[in-house]
């Protein structure tokens, strides 16, 4: 109570006085005894204020996490999530014999970001076929770099089946002695199915593991993992789905689309 109170009293110091408001370059400032300055401030970016005086400056009130480096005269602030508001940055200190203070109010904004699933991706995103279940880890991170929380939603498997026929022709030309060319042809079929849970793919304390292998006649596997990505602090949520693939490297032969 006693900071709010000493917060709304600065503020209105503030707007009684006349100074001037100092823009900044990248979150700097330049304060000098005597300035006024207000900041609009996001959380997680950091504010830093130089203090052009005379050594002998006392830094009177900071907030919470803020540091003073009395050598450098310098400020330095990240504020969190749990800042949004007013805050106060006071120093204090004589300029040619009189006692003079600047005063910084910083306005701290939470970053209201709702998470972009399609920004989404997947490590690793193939797998190289051993039978073995291997952790697959989503990943999405919002401007200040806190990963988002995934929940995995279904996944459907899709195996690309490589059917070859090889078709004679009997060659009608004389000079070819009658010989027999033989043309092979492929085709693919994609056998679509959903997920088996426990056997194809599972989660365990919020990861997921996909089976790395395929049918013998398989060209390719991949797996499209549905899943949905949840802001840790904003709650805000989106849904989307990836692909993570089993193959063999450069014997890779695409699936059919």
């Amino acid at each position: 109570m006693r900071k709010a109170f000493l917060t709304i009293a600065l503020l209105a110091v503030l707007a009684a006085a006349s100074g001037p408001v100092f823009a900044s370059t990248d979150g700097i400032y330049a304060v000098k005894l005597g300035d006024k300055i207000l900041v609009e401030l996001d959380e997680g970016r950091e504010l830093v204020l130089l203090l052009v005086a005379e050594p002998e400056v006392r830094c009177i009130a900071l907030p919470e996490g803020a540091v003073y480096d009395y050598e450098k005269q310098a400020v330095t602030w990240i504020p969190d999530f749990n800042q949004k508001g007013a805050h106060v940055v006071v120093l204090s200190g004589q300029v040619n014999g009189e006692e003079k203070a600047a005063y910084v109010i910083i306005s701290v904004h939470n970053v209201d970001w709702a998470p972009d699933a399609s920004l989404a991706y997947a490590r690793p995103a193939t797998l190289w076929p051993n039978d073995k279940m291997v952790p697959v880890d989503i990943i999405l991170l919002d401007p200040l770099s806190r990963k988002m929380e995934v929940t995995i939603d279904g996944v459907k498997v899709v195996d690309t089946i490589l059917n070859s026929r090889t078709v004679e022709q009997k060659v009608m030309d004389a000079d070819d002695r009658g010989g027999i060319i033989r043309r092979t042809s492929m085709e693919f079929t994609q056998r679509i199915c959903k997920g088996k849970e426990g056997a194809d793919y599972y989660v365990d304390e919020g990861v997921l593991f996909l089976l790395a292998s395929k049918p013998v006649l398989a060209t390719e596997r991949y797996y499209d993992v549905y899943f949905t990505v949840t802001h840790p602090i904003t709650k805000k949520s989106d849904s989307g789905r990836i692909t993570i693939r089993v193959t063999e490297g450069g014997q890779e032969i695409m699936p059919l689309k």
